[in-house]
């Protein structure tokens, strides 16, 4: 008679018998090959002191070795811990797991820590370098400069939040150490890069999208534009035969050459910027002097009458600059820069010397240690820019408060309701201690309030 019974028991205990086998060779087979590092975060960008979540999801491990590249703490041996970062950057967590039988298996991964004081705007790339910062059309535009075995530019559009919102990339064959938009009257936008090796100007058309469109090389170095007459004014020079004719373009808003003039007044001179102020046109100007093989550089101060004619041209002999090579990229007047004041003077900036002239630009005060680069117009006077300061003053010309920013080339800053909103380059890495060295520089976003104290980004 058949047992029901007893057969069952029978297959039950070879079935065990089997199953003991199976974990017995999986056991032995087992080497740390199915051994796997894993961890998640709660967040994937904190904030400077906020406290992140790690959760362990690695498979066949027995121990834990986390590090926490500047965290607190900076090491943990726990399976799911707890760490904060004391400054903001862009930083390396490390997990490294072991199994009983001395199998390592290692996870690596990024944590962005933001700082709310600092907007870090690119963190990847090397001999990285600010050119610009404006407003237009409600949007903030900045450009980078790349230098990574070919040279490229970078035009990024933030909304108000200075949130990311449009990027294009612009192939530079040349060293562009000016960059300026507009936006022409047909909504495109124009994008002039100065090139210093060949002193002519690369403009680059975009379309509203910010896609280029075409590209072109004008001849001259036009370092900046003036609204005048319901035209722009670009002004510079154009070379030739070897010397710089100063040279103002009258331009539509579309961009179409209407008028072009030469002025022979200081040759081998540039003009450097130019404002309008009582209805007059004032400009700070630069020219070459050459003898005995010697350079020197004299700054100019000049006024254009409605017809763009000079009626006042002071140069500042007392005040000159002499350079090794004839017209170098150093040697363009990039930096000069001039405001008027209440009383008729004008503040000015000419390179290295900096001052305040009077209307007839006869009697220069020079203010010691100043290589300004921007003004802007704030309630109650205005703000001097220069690489690494910040200084308020009010329209007569006198300083009243300064800030300064260690380690930081400054290169633009725009007014924002009560905040000074400012686009620098990190010269030491101070931003993002991780993986920093010489070559890199970071670009990113600050602010501070009309009384020159730190704020964060987005107050």
């Amino acid at each position: 008679m058949f047992n029901k019974a007893l057969t069952f028991n029978f297959v039950t205990r070879i079935l065990t018998q089997f199953a003991l086998v199976l974990v017995l060779l999986a056991c032995q087979e087992d080497d740390g090959e199915n051994l796997t590092a894993c961890f998640t975060t709660n967040t994937s960008s904190a904030k400077v002191g906020e406290e992140i979540q790690f959760t362990n999801c690695s498979v066949g491990a027995d121990n834990y070795q986390y590090n926490f590249a500047n965290g607190s703490p900076s090491t943990s041996t726990e399976e799911n811990p707890k760490c904060s970062f004391r400054s903001g950057g862009e930083y390396t967590v490390t997990l490294t797991v072991t199994s009983e039988n001395g199998a390592g298996a290692t996870d690596v991964q990024k944590i962005i820590v933001e700082d709310p004081k600092y907007k870090i705007l690119d963190r990847s790339w090397f001999g990285t370098e600010a050119l610009n910062f404006e407003k237009i059309d409600g949007k903030y535009f900045y450009t980078l400069q790349y230098s990574t075995g070919s040279l490229f530019l970078e035009i990024n559009s933030l909304n108000s939040k200075f949130e990311n919102d449009q990027k294009t990339i612009l192939p530079v064959d040349n060293h562009t150490n000016v960059t300026y938009m507009s936006r022409l009257e047909n909504g495109n936008y124009k994008v002039y890069a100065v090139n210093t090796r060949s002193n002519n100007t690369i403009e680059y058309l975009l379309d509203s999208e910010l896609k280029l469109l075409e590209d072109s090389e004008r001849a001259g170095v036009w370092l900046g534009k003036l609204s005048y007459n319901g035209n722009n004014l670009f002004y510079g020079a154009i070379r030739k035969e070897g010397v710089f004719v100063p040279t103002i373009q009258i331009r539509s808003l579309n961009d179409v050459v209407l008028e072009e003039k030469e002025y022979e007044i200081f040759p081998d001179g540039i003009f450097g910027s130019m404002i309008e102020s009582n209805n007059k046109i004032y400009s700070i100007g630069m020219k070459q002097i050459e003898e005995s093989n010697d350079i020197t550089l004299v700054p100019v101060f000049l006024q254009l009458d409605d017809d763009l004619d000079i009626k006042l041209k002071e140069d500042l002999l007392e005040n000159v600059e002499e350079v090794s090579s004839q017209w170098s990229q150093y040697a363009l007047p990039t930096r000069y820069k001039i405001r008027p004041l209440d009383n008729g003077a004008f503040m000015l900036n000419a390179r290295n010397v900096g001052g305040i002239i009077d209307g007839s630009g006869k009697s220069f005060t020079e203010i010691a240690d100043t290589s300004w680069s921007n003004f802007i117009e704030v309630p109650g006077g205005f703000v001097l820019l220069s690489s690494t300061d910040i200084y308020f003053h009010d329209n007569s010309g006198a300083q009243l408060k300064s800030f300064y920013a260690p380690n930081q080339n400054i290169v633009g800053f725009l007014s924002l309701d009560n905040n000074l909103v400012y686009l620098g380059v990190d010269l030491d890495c101070r931003l993002t201690e991780e993986d920093c060295d010489e070559t890199m520089y970071r670009a990113f976003l600050a602010a501070v309030s009309q009384n020159l104290v730190s704020v964060g980004i987005n107050d």
